[in-house]
């Protein structure tokens, strides 16, 4: 696209605040074209329903403000998607207080012929809502959908995670410039979608975040999306108003039932009661849209997950620390020297084993490593990178980083982020501060 096409679209994109009506006035009253909005005189806005302010922005035809944006864009390697261009999402122009112009950093992600699925909620997330979050996100991606958010802090943060670690493209849709990483401790996170996924804005660059912007950037969630899942939310949420921006544009709605009672679940299971549909999983979500893209969407892909697993951490050992914790047989471990535990007889017979020959002897494990192994069952299904991670961990006096991990595993440092990350939610490991990991 030329420059000075662009500049047209850059110079409406700052007469026309984010979220205000006068872009669907004036693309409407001049055929979707900038350059005519901007030949227009001032008898022309006149006759439209424009703001003063707007219209004072209009007359002013100068583009020095537009090329200094355009510069400081291809410094910085964003990429400018205007209103007219064939890969602006075709979605976006079909919802009321359409955004002109849009900012992207990261991958040239398809926006138009891919399936885009909203996924949202509170920045307050509960453990329910992490796993839940991170497992239909990543189930998703598998599937080949692209799962859009907002970058916040919580759901949003878990969302595009699931969604990056199963190797999908996730898109961020920001509320301020896209040179700004809001919240500031999602900075790495941000790198890791301008890398492997996709980031935009319609604000121009330099815009700070504001109580304004958020509301103002859910429409472009939902918009963007066929769908938006409501993973939690209490009655007060920002994610509220994504899900009432969907209904608005036609879009579906689903959400994920809660607890009664729970905070975090008011919001979620009230939009449930007035006719979202209930979400558990990735293939409750996909089960239509697979025949609607079925060169895209493959639900087989989804890897089979065990429940059981997922929400049911290991037993873990019992009794106080000093005193006899329990193994998972519930048979009682002495916690006292070799010689001392050698001296405990089993209570029956059926738990006696039979002697076994000196060789056997050398093989057999120390009584406390095996006793550790009963405690610790490997979840079903498990991968070699999964079990070795899980052994490396349990090897260790204490917590590992994953540097240490991946150079000790010889894997790569994605695919140990990966399953970490996995065996976090399933309760297998802790992460700790300063990016280590330690066996639960």
């Amino acid at each position: 696209m030329a420059r000075s096409h662009i500049l047209y679209w850059i110079w409406l994109s700052l007469c026309v605040s984010p979220g205000s009506k006068a872009s669907d006035v004036l693309l409407e009253y001049f055929d979707e074209n900038a350059q005519k909005i901007y030949e227009a005189g001032k008898e022309d806005y006149e006759k439209l329903d424009l703001s003063e302010e707007v219209k004072a922005r209009l007359l002013k035809k100068g583009s020095e403000e537009a090329r200094k944006i355009l510069f400081w864009c291809n410094d910085h390697g964003v990429r400018i998607l205007a209103y007219d261009d064939p890969a602006f999402p075709q979605r976006l122009k079909r919802i009321g207080k359409r955004p002109v112009l849009l900012y992207c950093k990261g991958k040239d992600v398809d926006l138009n012929d891919n399936l885009l699925i909203a996924a949202v909620g509170t920045r307050r997330i509960t453990e329910y809502g992490k796993r839940s979050a991170y497992t239909i996100c990543h189930d998703l991606g598998c599937a080949g959908a692209v799962v859009v958010s907002g970058l916040a802090a919580g759901v949003d943060a878990v969302c595009h995670q699931g969604a990056l670690d199963a190797g999908a493209d996730t898109v961020a849709v920001l509320g301020c410039g896209i040179d700004i990483t809001y919240p500031k401790e999602n900075f790495e996170l941000m790198e890791q979608i301008e890398k492997r996924g996709l980031v935009i804005s319609e604000y121009k660059p330099g815009s700070r975040p504001s109580r304004s912007s958020f509301p103002i950037r859910n429409r472009i969630i939902s918009g963007l999306s066929q769908g938006t899942l409501v993973i939690e939310a209490d009655k007060q949420s920002g994610a509220l108003i994504t899900a009432r921006c969907a209904l608005s544009q036609g879009r579906d709605l689903f959400a994920l039932p809660g607890m009664v009672g729970e905070q975090n679940s008011e919001g979620t299971n009230a939009l449930l009661k007035e006719g979202a549909l209930p979400v558990t999983d990735a293939c409750d979500l996909l089960a239509d849209y697979s025949l609607l893209y079925p060169h895209k969407i493959f639900i087989e892909r989804i890897p089979i997950y065990h429940p059981d697993i997922v929400l049911s951490p290991y037993p873990r050992p019992t009794g106080k620390r000093g005193g006899t914790p329990k193994t998972a047989d519930n048979t009682e471990a002495s916690s006292k020297s070799p010689k001392s535990a050698s001296k405990i007889e089993p209570s029956s017979s059926k738990e006696r084993e039979p002697a076994a020959s000196p060789k056997e002897e050398m093989k057999k494990p120390a009584p406390e490593a095996e006793q550790k192994k009963e405690a610790r069952p490997r979840p079903a299904g498990a991968n070699e990178l999964t079990l070795k991670l899980l052994d490396l961990l349990e090897e260790a006096e204490g917590a590992l980083s994953a540097d240490q991990l991946c150079e000790k595993s010889g894997a790569p440092i994605s695919s140990v982020m990966t399953t970490l990350t996995i065996l976090e939610i399933r309760g297998y490991v802790s992460a700790l501060p300063g990016g280590r990991f330690l066996l639960k």
